[in-house]
């Protein structure tokens, strides 16, 4: 939409202490390139918010068509560190594109390095012609909270799902997916700043024929199955699930029985077999991905928005709805156990207390945020408005669940971190006076962490399809014979590369 005035947080998403490198990467870049990124980024811009605006049920009119179908032969989905940067004595070919692994500045160097009880949050913010994924420091003594680098990303943001299997070095990283507006998922190195292009990519348009592989519209969910690391779930306005085989890059199963756009994906905690799916056919549906096909619905009065597991009690599970319900149920009956009217609007985040187990949260477009006592028929204990306009996005810190992640569409005011335990009686709060202001240009952000001593090192946008800059090198690739897949029908491959 032309002149339009956006910034909003979409997505927010921790990460756990001691998984960052302490000394992260940093890629230099020159002033034209950083030019044409922004002329790139403003062209797609445009693009995604017209297509956002417009996106409605038509989405639902097609099914996605070819989503199992072999990759072309070509390997431009996996982009290893050699593959955009040189090292050493040969970093003057590559001018300012070198990877800056001896910074002659110890004091900024010093600043940049990300402490053991660091948490880093990730953060999907489009701000009017820019869509970025931002890394945060959060540091719980300190009470620090700065932006520590960003990327520039191609599309839209929607999603955002954290995981350490890196298809690039074989070895644990530290990644972060995004799905977009666009249907192709992108995997980013977050151990890298200025990085110029995805680790890898997940989906694909063939060159030749012009089909498409994987999803066929925006990508509106993702989930990691921590137990088989190599299996990223992801969740599409093409009525889609697929299971995507990271070790391949390639869709190992695709589910197209969800009936309308599906709009919340999550592993059941206990069972990495086990996939609940929520969509907007007034449906959750539990999948057993071992099985193609085979699930139990669950229906409720109204387009499921958010799905989650109770992680203390994993037979139960909530959805929240468009309209502002909240439902219970136990897998072992397809009869809800309760459902309540939380919210006046759209139920964007839900998660269920990982401390206390008969607390769960909700947020909704209407603004609040909810705590419910779940001993039985739930009843609010708590509800706040932290001011950052229309609510999009909730998640916990995984160390500490008491701190807790908002965004939304307040433009002055949309990202806030809470300290919020759940209180024995009803205590409502406006925050007509935000606590603590979170800076959203350089200048802010300098002056706000040189008063903490950590300044804030924003980094500069990255490319999109720079191919000219990469070096074919099969050194950071896995042969094919080391990129084991998986079957849905038999299970997913362990750790130990066991059947299950």
């Amino acid at each position: 939409m032309e002149g339009a005035n956006i910034n909003v947080i979409t997505s927010v998403k921790w990460v756990q202490r001691g998984v960052a490198k302490a000394d992260p990467y940093k890629l230099k870049l020159s002033t034209d390139e950083i030019k044409e990124i922004i002329e790139e980024n403003i062209k797609h811009k445009k693009d995604a918010i017209k297509k956002f605006k417009s996106k409605s049920e038509n989405s639902d009119e097609d099914d996605v068509e070819a989503c199992m179908d072999d990759y072309d032969e070509e390997d431009d989905a996996v982009i290893g560190l050699d593959d955009i940067a040189t090292v050493g004595e040969d970093s003057a070919t590559t001018s300012s594109y070198a990877l800056d692994l001896n910074d002659n500045s110890d004091s900024e160097k010093e600043d940049e390095v990300i402490r053991p009880d660091d948490n880093l949050l990730l953060v999907g913010h489009v701000d009017n012609d820019f869509n970025s994924l931002e890394v945060w420091v959060h540091n719980e003594e300190n009470q620090d909270f700065y932006i520590h680098h960003d990327v520039l990303i191609p599309s839209f943001p929607l999603c955002l799902e954290w995981l350490n299997h890196d298809v690039t070095t074989g070895t644990a990283g530290n990644l972060c997916a995004v799905g977009a507006i666009d249907p192709i998922i992108t995997v980013w190195d977050i151990d890298i700043m200025n990085c110029l292009e995805p680790a890898f990519k997940l989906g694909k348009v063939k060159k030749k024929s012009g089909e498409r592989i994987g999803h066929s519209d925006a990508v509106l969910d993702l989930a990691w199955n921590t137990e088989y690391e190599h299996i990223l779930a992801s969740g599409s306005a093409d009525k889609s699930v697929i299971l995507w085989d990271l070790d391949s890059l390639k869709p190992s199963t695709c589910m197209l029985e969800a009936g309308k756009r599906v709009e919340s994906v999550e592993w059941k905690p206990d069972d990495p077999h086990s996939l609940l799916v929520g969509s907007r056919d007034r449906c959750a549906r539990l999948y057993d991905c071992r099985t193609e096909g085979v699930n139990t619905p669950f229906n409720v009065k109204g387009k499921v928005e958010k799905v989650c597991w109770n992680p203390k009690n994993t037979s139960l599970f909530y959805i929240g709805t468009e309209n502002g319900k909240l439902y219970g149920f136990d897998i072992r009956s397809s009869e809800r156990m309760w459902h309540l009217k939380a919210h006046d609007e759209d139920i964007t985040g839900l998660i269920a207390h990982k401390s206390y187990s008969e607390t769960l949260i909700s947020c909704s477009m209407d603004g609040s945020i909810k705590y419910w006592d779940d001993k039985g028929p739930p009843e609010m204990t708590y509800s706040r408005d932290p001011i950052v306009g229309k609510i999009q996005c909730l998640a916990f810190n995984p160390d500490n669940p008491d701190f807790i992640a908002v965004g939304g569409t307040n433009k002055s005011h949309n990202l806030r971190v809470l300290n919020v335990k759940p209180l024995p009686k009803v205590i409502i709060e406006n925050d007509l006076q935000p606590s603590k202001e979170i800076p959203r240009t350089s200048s802010e952000s300098k002056s706000r962490s040189e008063s903490r001593g950590r300044p804030n090192f924003k980094s500069r946008p990255d490319f999109k399809n720079r191919s000219k800059f990469r070096k074919n090198s099969a050194s950071n690739q896995r042969s094919s014979k080391d990129r084991q897949g998986f079957k849905g029908k038999k299970g997913f491959r362990n750790k130990n590369n066991a059947k299950s």
